[in-house]
């Protein structure tokens, strides 16, 4: 059975746009600093705040994340 590894690459994105903090990122697409906080450290992801990140920075949904896919063994 295949098992996806998925995580966040935020920081990266954020350097590539030029963003210094998470505060920046906050006043860009309008949301708290907390919010981002919490996106770069969880496992599991608001659909409001993907969203929300992904216009500010103008990027698809799919450049805020690495995705592995591994088979388990059974």
């Amino acid at each position: 059975m295949k098992k996806l590894i998925v995580r966040s690459r935020l920081n990266e994105v954020m350097k590539e746009k030029g963003i210094q903090s998470q505060k920046e990122l906050a006043e860009l697409v309008g949301t708290t600093e907390a919010t981002i906080s919490r996106f770069k450290t969880n496992t599991r992801y608001d659909i409001t705040t993907l969203f929300l990140i992904s216009r500010g920075l103008n990027v698809p949904i799919e450049d805020l994340f690495y995705v592995e896919e591994i088979e388990e063994e059974q």
